[in-house]
């Protein structure tokens, strides 16, 4: 045992009692939660669109704004629902916090560029 473990063990406790709890804590938090599952839902929802179903006019828009990376070759969306969705994510998850919350505003008409 580390002679600093018992220390340690209490700034731990104290951190999760005191300090991710605190109210501008969870408030980022949960934003983070919604944009998150905003975006997944958002561009998972539009290949699925456009691959089960046919084009909407707003699958199209969110596809054709995904980099030519997280789609197939050609910028066809892979026949394998896995590796469409592994895309996805990798493509959010490369988001930096401000994209995200950007790309989360746009999509969801909170906030327009001109």
């Amino acid at each position: 045992m580390i002679p600093s473990a018992t220390a340690l063990t209490e700034i731990k406790s104290y951190a999760y009692d005191h300090i991710y709890v605190s109210k501008p804590v969870l408030e980022v938090g949960i934003a983070g939660h919604e944009i998150i599952e905003g975006l997944l839902k958002a561009f998972v929802g539009a290949i699925n669109q456009e691959y089960y179903l046919g084009s909407t006019s707003k699958s199209r828009m969110l596809i054709s704004f995904l980099p030519d990376q997280f789609l197939g070759k050609n910028r066809k969306l892979d026949d394998d629902p896995y590796i469409r969705i592994l895309k996805i994510t990798d493509f959010i998850s490369g988001m930096t916090d401000r994209y995200a919350v950007h790309v989360y505003q746009m999509i969801s008409g909170v906030h327009l560029t001109t």
